[in-house]
């Protein structure tokens, strides 16, 4: 019930979500991202994403083979999870559904409070 969008790189994902070049006007509900990318790392994307404002609050989760490195990405507040590789498509989708189910019950939160 989502849709899917791609990027080969991290410079794609920057331009995809409007942070490097001209805006997209695309906000993705979540980001899956393995920390090892070409061109421009995953340390330096959530960075940017971190500082751009319409893009700080998107949950990612990240697919690493490099566990020693999850104390380095979860200072990060987007990162809600972590998948080790090699992972199968079933332990990412759940990922993915744990972390959106956290989500909508925060957001159903907020809106419990501000009422």
């Amino acid at each position: 019930g989502h849709s899917v969008m791609t990027a080969r790189d991290g410079s794609e994902v920057l331009q995809v979500l409007g942070i490097e070049g001209p805006a997209t006007g695309v906000k993705p509900d979540l980001i899956v991202m393995d920390i090892m990318l070409v061109s421009v790392n995953a340390y330096m994307v959530l960075s940017k994403i971190k500082d751009h404002p319409e893009s700080k609050d998107i949950p990612t989760v990240l697919v690493t083979g490099y566990t020693d490195l999850r104390d380095v990405f979860s200072k990060f507040k987007c990162v809600k999870a972590f998948v080790e590789k090699p992972a199968d498509n079933r332990t990412i989708f759940n990922a993915i559904a744990d972390v959106l189910s956290m989500q909508r019950a925060k957001a159903a939160q907020a809106a419990e409070a501000a009422s």
